[in-house]
């Protein structure tokens, strides 16, 4: 299942069209995830966790809320998913993504995933 996931959103135009029933198999399998987006106008990431990634993402596209960061572009594409977390995993990690303040690491977590999976490790031994 996460394969099919990877493949979804790596073209977030295609995964934001998801259909009902497909996403809700998805979901099926994920009980959080933390995601990283990016926009190639703005070269900016941003982080976040949910439990409805296709839903999630279709917000941030249309700016369904108003005063959010993500409003300043509507180029986000899926950066990173970070699945099979629970709530409150998902709310740490995300938490400790933002709290290093890091492109670096940011772009060290998408492009390598001993990193991925040493913070999920560190994250769910807490």
């Amino acid at each position: 299942m996460a394969e099919l996931v990877d493949a979804l959103v790596s073209k977030t135009s295609e995964f934001t069209l998801l259909p009902v029933r497909l996403r809700l198999r998805v979901q099926k399998y994920i009980l959080a995830a933390v995601y990283i987006l990016y926009s190639i106008r703005i070269d900016r990431y941003y982080v976040g966790y949910t439990k409805d990634i296709a839903v999630r993402v279709h917000q941030h596209q249309n700016k369904f809320y108003k005063g959010s960061y993500t409003v300043q572009a509507d180029d986000w594409e899926v950066k990173l998913l970070i699945d099979t977390l629970s709530i409150s995993e998902a709310i740490k990690m995300e938490r400790y993504i933002k709290r290093m303040k890091s492109r670096k690491y940011i772009q060290q977590l998408i492009e390598d995933k001993e990193t991925v999976n040493k913070l999920k490790a560190a994250i769910q031994s807490d």
